[in-house]
């Protein structure tokens, strides 16, 4: 940041780094990468994504095989983009393409260091319709974490499909949506959670998540099943969604992080999205720096919330889908057929199938 001399021009600074780097949270396994040298944490932590996402269920849905064309769209660092080549078996290609040259470079050095000669990375545009899409015909279109608009890339999205074979399929691989909580996520032991709050010891994280007004009104109203508690129980929740700090005093070194109590699943994807520094151990780790809290907040500090109250709630309503209704209606427009959306594959994560409308 040289050249930030006074301080209203080192606060200026300061929100553009954080806007700057909000506006790129999205892209992962990827594109992550964007605009960014390619430091040894980020390979490790997309190499540590690959591993949560590379499963047989995923694999048979792709249903690669030798001599088809693929194009890795945002490859990053090419996790993908290398089991995509493997799984070709030397017969057929992976065009691997990002907007980042760091991302195409690395991806070049793998595929040497790997003997993956069926890799081609390509540098694409950043903005617009780069012709290279239009120079082959794929027989699969992967989109990975591709941070997108849908609905804004209609035309992106028709000349893809120009390029994808009458019987290609594109492929999404979508976060589900993390939305505030609603009064309907919870279940009919509103005493319950209400005892569970007014017992929290004080000076954890959960016990500061609530205000002395919600509590008093707790108070009030125990053992009366009253809507007003339950009311401002969730807007408390929601107020702490997207607060860096909440998190973050869950990641500070004292005894109450032990309490934590993930399922298998959640502990894999919380320790995925907290990997800054190559430490994979979410009940030890320090998070440093805005990126990875501006980043990741929202979701750590959901299934913080889902693991402390998880009898008082109604699991199957905690995640949205990945791919919104105007993010659907954009693949129509653009002449995509929607094959099916698979919504139990991959934990937190949707897969969407799209065919050409014919």
């Amino acid at each position: 940041m040289k050249g930030c001399g006074n301080a209203r021009f080192r606060l200026l600074c300061l929100f553009s780094l954080l806007f700057g780097v909000a506006g790129i949270a999205g892209r992962t396994v990827h594109a992550a990468t964007w605009n960014r040298v390619l430091e040894p944490w980020r390979i490790e932590r997309d190499s540590r994504s690959f591993e949560i996402l590379n499963t047989g269920a995923l694999w048979d849905l792709l249903a690669i095989k030798p001599g088809m064309t693929v194009l890795d769209l945002g490859t990053g660092t090419g996790q993908f983009a290398y089991a995509f080549a493997e799984r070709l078996q030397g017969q057929g290609k992976v065009y691997a393409t990002d907007i980042n040259d760091h991302c195409v470079r690395y991806v070049k050095e793998q595929a040497v260091k790997r003997d993956l000669k069926n890799i081609v990375p390509v540098l694409v545009r950043r903005e617009g319709l780069d012709e290279f899409y239009r120079s082959s015909t794929f027989d699969v279109i992967a989109m990975f974490h591709v941070s997108m608009v849908y609905e804004e890339k209609v035309d992106f999205l028709r000349y893809l499909q120009g390029s994808l074979a009458d019987d290609g399929r594109l492929i999404l691989l979508l976060y589900k949506g993390f939305p505030d909580f609603s009064l309907e996520d919870f279940n009919e032991d509103h005493d319950g959670l209400t005892k569970e709050i007014l017992q929290e010891p004080t000076g954890t994280p959960f016990y500061h998540a609530f205000r002395e007004s919600t509590r008093e009104l707790l108070r009030a109203s125990s053992g009366t099943g009253s809507g007003e508690g339950l009311k401002a129980i969730v807007e408390d929740l929601n107020s702490i969604l997207a607060h860096a700090n909440f998190g973050m005093d869950f990641f500070d070194g004292s005894a109450f992080e032990k309490e934590l109590d993930f399922t298998r699943e959640e502990r894999d994807f919380a320790n995925w999205l907290s990997i800054p520094n190559g430490k994979q151990n979410i009940v030890r780790l320090k998070i440093d720096g805005p990126w990875v809290r501006v980043r990741n907040a929202r979701k750590i500090n959901k299934l913080l919330i889902v693991q402390k109250y998880r009898k008082f709630l109604r699991i199957d309503r905690l995640y949205a889908p990945g791919l919104s209704p105007a993010g659907r209606a954009a693949f129509s427009r653009a002449g995509y057929a929607l094959q099916r959306e698979y919504a139990d594959l991959i934990p937190f994560e949707d897969v969407v199938v799209f065919t050409r409308s014919h």
